[in-house]
């Protein structure tokens, strides 16, 4: 927080809607939901917030036809966040999701409290640890 920025990263299960219980082991073949959440002290200019997902996870792609749709309510997307100065745009105006990591990209960030989500799948079985967003 000295420098600005404090960063969180949690893991929830999709029936957890209220994100009360943070998950550290997932069963294989299951979806679940990172939430990051970002709080800031000061206002920022031109902001990239990556994140590494867990090893043995992959993102859920709702561009490709064969996705579960109604998953996608539990994602953010660039119509969530929304900051007003007389026209509104998104928070996070351009979002990149790469094989192992998610990258949100922010043009200004006032004072506050702002937070993402995107939904995985687990594939390989195996114990792993996640680098820090």
């Amino acid at each position: 927080m000295s420098r600005g920025f404090w960063l969180d990263r949690e893991i929830y299960a999709l029936e957890d809607e209220a994100m009360e219980n943070p998950l550290t082991n997932l069963e294989l073949g299951k979806n679940y939901v990172v939430r990051l959440k970002l709080i800031t002290n000061t206002s920022h200019r031109q902001i990239m917030l990556q994140d590494k997902i867990p090893s043995g996870a992959e993102f859920v792609n709702f561009e490709f036809e064969n996705v579960n749709k109604n998953l996608e309510k539990y994602a953010s997307n660039n119509n969530g966040n929304y900051r007003c100065w007389g026209w509104c745009r998104p928070t996070f105006e351009h979002q990149e999701f790469h094989a192992e990591k998610a990258r949100y990209f922010a043009d200004y960030l006032s004072p506050g409290t702002y937070e993402v989500k995107y939904v995985i799948k687990t594939r390989l079985p195996g114990e792993f640890q996640v680098l820090p967003a």
